[in-house]
């Protein structure tokens, strides 16, 4: 019996599955495309849910009427949405999907596939080439989608602010993550993956750059120090 309700249970993720599998085999590159879009969508929804978490009513603050005040409610930025979802699928689904096959084309012609040296080669050019060219991309676009005018100011004042911290933080997250990729999965799978992970990171990435409560003048390390402090003086 519990069997049989296992068996009901996955068969409809085992059908989702087989379908992604014959559409992307059909059309890798629109595929890549759509679920890096969607899942990047999520990332940053998330981000802003965690940034402006929502309050229960008992929880809200009154006004002189007894009911709770609007403010409390927190609406989606959709500018920021639109421009997450379309890095997702406009940057980093066409360039991973390329990223991911030529990089596994190069390293194959020189070492073992599958070999300690293979895997370790791979996780270094994702670490040290893909890795800060995606970061620089999404610190520049996220900058250049509030207007042209002073983006200039903007780029470089995140960059000097959060570049370099974030770039270390992403060296901490994923090189494990990659390991596991190059190792266990399938090339044509392996940015599904990651963009499956890269919702946590669009999340941080989200929160680097958009930081609550204005704060857009200390590094991201500094207004996690300073939301320790506030809590342990409470």
């Amino acid at each position: 019996m519990r069997a049989a309700i296992f068996a009901a249970c996955v068969q409809p993720v085992k059908n989702v599955w087989q379908r992604y599998q014959t559409v992307l085999s059909e059309k890798p590159v629109a595929t890549q495309i759509t679920t890096s879009a969607t899942l990047w969508l999520l990332g940053d929804v998330a981000a802003q849910r965690i940034e402006h978490p929502s309050h229960s009513d008992a929880d809200s603050p009154k006004d002189e009427q007894g009911s709770a005040s609007q403010s409390a409610g927190h609406q989606l930025d959709i500018r920021r949405s639109i421009f997450a979802t379309t890095f997702g699928g406009l940057f980093i689904g066409p360039f991973g999907h390329f990223w991911y096959q030529h990089l596994d084309r190069v390293v194959s012609a020189r070492m073992i596939p599958g070999s300690a040296k293979f895997i370790a080669a791979k996780v270094a050019a994702d670490s040290f080439i893909y890795g800060p060219f995606m970061l620089l991309a999404f610190f520049v676009g996220s900058s250049l989608k509030d207007g042209v005018a002073d983006s200039w100011e903007r780029i470089s004042t995140k960059l000097r602010l959060d570049f370099a911290s974030a770039f270390v933080a992403e060296c901490t997250i994923w090189p494990p993550v990659q390991v596991a990729n190059f190792a266990f999965v399938p090339v044509r799978h392996q940015l599904l993956l990651v963009n499956s992970l890269a919702v946590m990171d669009v999340t941080f990435l989200s929160w680097v750059l958009h930081p609550p409560g204005g704060h857009g003048d200390k590094q991201w390390t500094q207004r996690i120090s300073d939301k320790i402090q506030q809590r342990w003086s409470q």
